[in-house]
Parts: structure tokens; sequence; C-alpha cells
């Protein structure tokens, strides 16, 4: 019986560590956090079954909750980039579906006794825990990650729901302050039933908020856009207006330089024509591809980077037809050069500093952007980089819109000294 109880606690406690790591915004790679994780497991398990053996089972329930629930928040605490708020909402989050995967196991296992008891408490707990860890990891993961890169408060607020399930169950089960079994139960049962109603609105709140978030996303890279289109058209009227000035003296430069020659003033007159073309080089934009809208963005975006001091090169055969939308493809590129830019940003100011622009559009759009870097960046586990101040990471998302539209294929590599941007979409 002791063995018993131990081995569930057991299990949970495996339950409860791969929910915790799969809620973890971890600061440290993914071979190495599971390594940790691992361990982390192995040593919690061993240390409480040491309380338990030497201490007994009645001091092992009632300092549970510092031997195991407050260590794991401090283990997540230096694994985790959260805040200790989320990092402690995580942790109640595990407790509470450990709770949902264990109740109805204990509750179903009442009816029956000895072996069969514990072959039905964990054939339940298998089939209860098995598909709500996926439905975790699938769906109620991606949002709450999501959530975490762009909610500053409110994590205290959240955390009120199941720490009121976990004071519940401690002082009912834990404890053992009542005296009716089937009380404890019944009341411990409704209060998991309201948390996981509890729960349900909190992922219906995070989807929610992400939807509002990408739509201000939305809006925000609409109005760079309009703000791009609209520098970029300034400058072509400014443009205009020097060439109609040009013209207008252009006549005063070719006599003088006539009257020169004919006094035999060779190089004079030459001087005289070779101020006249340096003059007329101001007047001429940019021009690194044929499509408008995607010239503008990369005139504004590179002579950007220019003024920053990194060096550009750029090669882009990017036609007026396209097969994706033109504005929407500017954006990718305004998103991905204006990251280039931080990044090159970053580096020391004697070290190299050059952004590579790379477009094709036949026989399928290939885009790659490159940048140096300080060798320091971190991807999750599809492969997308961290962001790691908050705000940050809006461009990353913004074309992964693009990319998920249009059926694509996005790369990030981290290179030795570049880091790169390819993205692949196949004409429909």
């Amino acid at each position: 019986m002791e063995f018993t109880y131990y081995f569930f606690r057991l299990v949970g406690l495996v339950m409860a560590m791969f929910i915790c790591y799969a809620l973890t915004d971890r600061r440290y790679s993914a071979r190495t956090t599971i390594l940790w994780f691992v361990v982390g497991t192995g040593v919690f398990a061993l240390s409480n079954w040491g309380i338990w053996f030497f201490a007994g089972k009645e001091l092992f329930a009632r300092v549970y909750p510092l031997t195991m629930n407050f260590t794991c928040f401090l283990f997540l605490l230096f694994f985790s980039r959260q805040r200790w708020a989320a990092v402690a909402f995580n942790v109640l989050t595990a407790i509470q579906l450990c709770a949902l995967i264990g109740i109805p196991g204990r509750f179903c296992a009442g009816f029956f006794t000895g072996n069969e008891a514990v072959i039905v408490e964990l054939t339940v707990r298998v089939l209860i825990g098995v598909p709500l860890i996926y439905l975790v990891y699938r769906y109620f993961r991606p949002a709450y990650m999501a959530v975490l890169n762009s909610l500053r408060f409110g994590w205290v607020m959240l955390c009120v729901i199941p720490l009121s399930f976990y004071t519940i169950f401690y002082i009912l089960f834990m404890k053992n302050t009542a005296v009716n079994p089937t009380q404890n139960l019944l009341v411990t049962a409704l209060a998991l039933v309201i948390t996981a109603a509890a729960y349900g609105m909190i992922f219906i709140f995070f989807r929610e908020y992400i939807q509002r978030t990408r739509l201000q996303e939305e809006r925000q890279m609409l109005k760079l856009q309009a703000q791009a289109l609209e520098r970029q058209c300034d400058a072509i009227r400014r443009s205009e207006e020097q060439m109609k000035i040009y013209r207008h003296d252009m006549r005063h430069y070719i006599g003088n330089a006539v009257e020169l020659l004919r006094e035999g003033n060779t190089e004079e007159a030459l001087q005289v024509l070779g101020d006249f073309n340096e003059r007329s080089k101001g007047t001429k934009l940019p021009n690194y591809c044929q499509n408008p809208t995607v010239n503008a963005i990369l005139t504004l975006y590179l002579q950007q980077a220019e003024e920053a001091g990194i060096e550009v090169e750029a090669n882009c055969s990017v036609p007026e037809a396209l097969p994706v939308e033109a504005a929407e493809l500017a954006m990718v590129l305004a998103n991905a050069i204006e990251n280039a830019v931080n990044a090159c940003k970053k580096l020391p100011e004697k070290a190299e500093k050059k952004i590579i622009v790379r477009v094709l559009t036949s026989p399928n759009l290939v885009l790659e952007v490159a940048n140096t870097y300080d060798g320091d960046v971190q991807l999750d586990e599809q492969g997308m980089p961290v962001a790691r101040e908050q705000g940050h990471g809006i461009g990353t998302r913004s074309i992964m819109v693009f990319v998920d539209k249009y059926d694509g294929v996005l790369n990030y590599k981290a290179g030795k000294s570049m880091f790169r941007l390819r993205l692949l979409v196949s004409p429909t």
C-alpha cells in the first residue's frame, strides 16, 4: 500500500515535470534544458522518497508543498526566461492538470480493492493524462507562449485561480483536516470542475489576446508600409525638382564648356563637365529592382543601413508581376532588413557590419537576407529566433504570417559569422 502511494506520486511528478517543461520559455538550449529536467526529476523523486521513507507518509504529505512544489518553482525560475509570476503560474498549472488526471483515477479506484484498484487508477490516469497532455502541448502551449512575449501584467491574478484549488486540495487531502473522505472528494471535485472551467476561459482569453495583438501588429505593419512609401514618394518628388533645376542650369554648363573649348582651355572645360556630371548623380534614386513597391522599401531600409555604416550588397530580381502581393513581400523584406540592421548595430564599432539581400522570383520566389552578428542567437523548437526583449519579435511573427498565407518554407541559420534568413514560396 505504501509503495502504491509513492508510485502514483512518482507518476504525478513525471507528468508535472513534463507539463512544466512544455510551458517553460527556456533560457538555455533544448538539449541542456531536457537533460537538467531529467536530472531534476530524479533528484526530486529520490529526495521526496527519502522524506517519505524516513519521516513517514503523514509528514511527507505536510511538507510536500515545500519540498516539491516550491523547489520546482525555484528550479524553473533558474531555467526559464519568464518572470516569477509567470513561472508560478506554470507550476500551479502543472499541479492543476495533475489533479485533473489523478482525482478521477482515485475516485474510480475507490470502487475496487487490492491490485484491481491499482490497475483501475493507473488505467484512468493514462486514459485521461495522455490526451490531456497532448491537448496542452498541441493547443494550450502555443497560445501560452505567444502571450508570454506580449502580456507583461496580470500573471499574479491568473495565479489566483489554480492557487485557490491547490489550497482546497491541500487542506482537505494533504493535511486531512476533515473527517469525511467522501465529502473531501466531492468538494475537491467541484473545485476541480470550477478551476478547469476557469482554465477554459483563460485559454479563450489567450486566443483572443493573440488575435487582438496580431491585428495591432498588422495595422502597425500597414502604417510602416505607408510611411515608407510616402518617404519614397517624397524622395522622388525632391529628385524631380532637382532635375528641373539641373536642366535649367544645363545650358549654362554647356555654354561655359563650349566657350572654354573655343579658347583652348580643355582642362577647365573638362572640369566644368565633370562638376555637372557629379551633380547629376545626386538626382538618381537607387534602382534595386523593377517592382516599384519592393524597390521603395529596399531603397528606404538599405539607405538607412548604409547611413548606419553598414556595408550593403543587394541582388534583387523582382519584376512588376509577382506570384504574391508586392506590398506583403515588401513588408517581409522590411522586417528582415530591419532585424539585420539592429543585429549589426549591436556589433562593436570596428567589427565588420554587412547585410546581403538576394531575391529571385523564377522559377520559385526565393529570398535571403544575411547579416553579420555577435554569434548569440537562440532558436526555439520551430527554429524561429527567440526575442530577448519585451515587445520584440513582431517582425518575425509578421514574416511567419506571410509564409503561412502562401504555404512557403522559412528557415533561419546561425553560422559562425553570418545569420541568414531564407524563404521559399512555390508558385501555385
